[in-house]
């Protein structure tokens, strides 16, 4: 009774330590939602607790294109079915918005207690499968990581319920022991299945991770095989039903479209796929595209081998991980080298997957989000190797401890660098921009930005994706009602993925006069940090 209070509280103190660096990181550098992702998450939230409907006022062009080629309407009173957004990060603002109030405040406090619940699994697996001094240097590291709190954490994406629950569901599928009892595994694997499911719904690619899962249960005892796949798969099934069903209804499939854009990405199209007003399917890329397809394989893999061991800053941990997963690989602590192993083949089968997908750089020090779910697997691998190493000299329980003092001490000298200039001049946050009042002046139709989300949600109008070609924002009119243009000057805006109209965006009263008066729109406003067009005189 005793270690586990003690147990629990080095646990607390942990997270504890988590929620107060991200409370004071989000205190002093939190300005709204300037992420796609934390804009649009919240305002899906919003619309669920205000209809109960999973729906969206902010699209990209490909997805417009879907809608219009199903025959469902988009404008602001009907807003689109979510397509290209999960369900779990859906559901959580949703949650916070109703506790807290739908604004942006509710929306960082979540991703400050989803920041703490990855620090609180990565102890869990750690005493599960490694040992309290391992457990608790790994979650102190991860809670003190300068690419998660001074990065992710203000930035509203969903990759920390999927790391929490890919390394519960992986701990689950490992856990088992010498004369566990066949209750207790059924219901260790059902557990299993469900929290696999939760994964789903946090991000879709879980799935290209399902063989590996097949093949661990296959490994399990001869005579429970098929019960406990059985078991596993009712339970994953039964959580991801309500969310296939309706990628099914409204999309046709199982699976947003991300999987065509990213097959797409750099291969058929120079810009994002998804700002081309157009549907692609993998098929067409596939077969179309096999060369450059294999030469982007190449340069992406490339990329993501060399990118490993700079990942979230943990630079010191990464040669300290390789060594404790050799000390694992040679030793006889079954649970741990199980999930150690499966977490190290869902990582390489996930470079090589995305290797034909998708590269992301957010900055020097906060990219690899997409690879974020193993961190807690590097640092607890990493504290085993610190232990495997200090053993040498007698102080095997020291070297967690020597660990965590050289990678806290590397941390330092990344918070002590400025955190970078505002996003908007002035430091204005984004829920006081002036742009959303004057989007009140414009008519009902949509609102065409390069950022969208944003639109949507502070200003609650239906808004499409600049499109990267301007012919396709001229097909898009001729569709639907566009009743202004809103293009930000700002690096949020990432205007440099349109490049077609960075020119126009720069002097659209001047240089650029002739584009906008081609496509039919004039300049109505213009802030410096944002321009807003309106269609010209007799243009819809």
């Amino acid at each position: 009774m005793r270690r586990a209070a003690a147990l629990a509280a080095l646990g607390a103190a942990a997270v504890a330590l988590s929620l107060a660096v991200s409370l004071a990181s989000i205190a002093r550098h939190y300005e709204g939602a300037v992420t796609w992702e934390a804009a649009q998450y919240a305002e899906i939230g919003r619309n669920l607790l205000e209809t109960g409907l999973w729906r969206t006022r902010a699209v990209t062009p490909w997805t417009l294109a879907a809608l219009d080629a199903r025959g469902e309407a988009f404008d602001t009173a009907h807003p689109a079915p979510v397509l290209d957004r999960f369900a779990l990060q859906s559901l959580l603002c949703a949650a916070a918005e109703r506790l807290a109030g739908a604004d942006d405040a509710a929306n960082a406090a979540l991703s400050a207690l989803l920041m703490a619940g990855a620090v609180a699994a990565t102890y869990a697996v750690g005493v599960l499968f490694f040992s309290v001094e391992e457990a608790f240097a790994a979650a102190l590291l991860l809670a003190l990581d300068p690419s998660f709190q001074r990065g992710f954490v203000l930035w509203g994406y969903p990759d920390f319920g999927f790391l929490i629950l890919v390394v519960l569901a992986g701990s689950a599928l490992c856990a088992g022991r010498a004369g566990e009892s066949s209750s207790a595994r059924g219901a260790r694997l059902a557990l299993a299945g469900a929290l696999a499911g939760g994964a789903w719904l946090a991000r879709s690619n879980f799935e290209l991770w399902l063989p590996l899962w097949a093949w661990a249960l296959w490994r399990g005892a001869r005579g429970t095989r098929a019960r406990d796949a059985a078991l596993f798969s009712a339970a994953f099934v039964a959580v991801c039903a309500p969310a296939a069903v309706y990628d099914l209804r409204h999309f046709g499939g199982l699976n947003p479209p991300t999987l065509a854009w990213d097959l797409a990405d750099k291969v058929m199209t120079p810009s994002q796929p998804w700002l081309y007003y157009r549907v692609y399917s993998p098929w067409e890329v596939l077969v179309g595209h096999a060369p450059a397809l294999a030469r982007k394989f190449l340069a992406l893999s490339a990329l993501y081998l060399r990118g490993l061991p700079w990942l979230w800053q943990m630079t010191p941990a990464f040669g300290s991980a390789l060594i404790g997963a050799w000390s694992l690989a040679r030793g006889r602590q079954e649970p741990a080298r199980r999930w150690s192993l499966l977490m190290a083949a869902m990582l390489a089968a996930q470079i090589a997957a995305f290797s034909f997908l998708r590269f992301e750089t957010l900055g020097a020090h906060v990219g690899g989000r997409y690879l974020l779910w193993f961190a807690p697997a590097e640092l607890l691998l990493a504290a085993r190797g610190a232990r495997a190493l200090a053993r040498r000299w007698g102080l095997e329980r020291g070297g967690p401890v020597l660990l965590a003092l050289l990678c806290a001490a590397w941390f330092s000298g990344f918070w002590r660098q400025p955190q970078g200039g505002s996003t908007y001049p002035g430091g204005i946050g984004a829920a006081r921009w002036p742009q959303w009042d004057a989007l009140a002046a414009v008519g009902d139709g949509l609102i065409v930005s390069n950022m969208p989300a944003q639109v949507a949600w502070y200003a609650r109008r239906a808004a499409v994706a600049l499109p990267a070609e301007p012919e396709d924002l001229a097909r898009i009119a001729a569709r639907h009602e566009v009743s202004a243009i809103l293009i930000f000057r700002i690096g949020a805006g990432e205007l440099a993925q349109t490049p077609k109209w960075i020119a126009a965006a720069a002097d659209p009263s001047g240089a650029g006069r002739a584009q906008w008066s081609r496509l039919g729109y004039r300049s109505e406003r213009d802030w410096g940090s944002a321009v807003l067009l309106t269609p010209a005189s007799g243009a819809r």
